[in-house]
């Protein structure tokens, strides 16, 4: 009786670093995006994704001292899919939110910028061919305001 209750200890363990994996990486996309202070670097994020995988990596090596280590089984299944799961969020999060595409044909084409006309603070209407002449930089910010 006292190894089932063991056995059900080291799958809890599992199961519960596995799932704050998955609470860490779903609550950064469904609420700690509208934060630049979570959204540049998802610190809390990382905290809960770390909380989780050292979960399961001890509910992983909580076995008996002679078994071996890597040996198939529930606890290395969730280890393993929660490093991995881990991994993902921080490839996309450090790496794949950085790429820039390359810009398209029609952009690379275009000498002069077709004219338009935005309203300024004031509610007025400014076009771009009252800069004609003037250097202009025109920003078009990507992200939450």
């Amino acid at each position: 009786m006292n190894t089932l209750t063991a056995a059900n200890r080291r799958h809890r363990l599992g199961c519960l670093g596995l799932a704050l994996v998955l609470v860490g990486i779903l609550s950064y996309f469904l609420f700690f995006y509208r934060f630049p202070s979570t959204r540049d670097l998802p610190w809390l994020n990382l905290l809960i994704i770390g909380l989780g995988v050292a979960f399961a990596w001890k509910g992983f090596r909580a076995g008996r001292p002679q078994a071996p280590a890597w040996r198939p089984g529930l606890r290395s299944l969730l280890f393993f899919v929660s490093l991995s799961l881990s991994g993902l969020f921080v490839y996309y999060i450090f790496y794949l939110s950085y790429q820039i595409p390359p810009p398209s044909a029609v952009t690379t084409s275009l000498k002069t910028p077709a004219g338009f006309v935005l309203r300024n603070h004031q509610n007025r209407p400014v076009a771009l061919s009252d800069f004609r002449g003037r250097p202009l930089i025109i920003s078009f910010y990507r992200g939450h305001w």
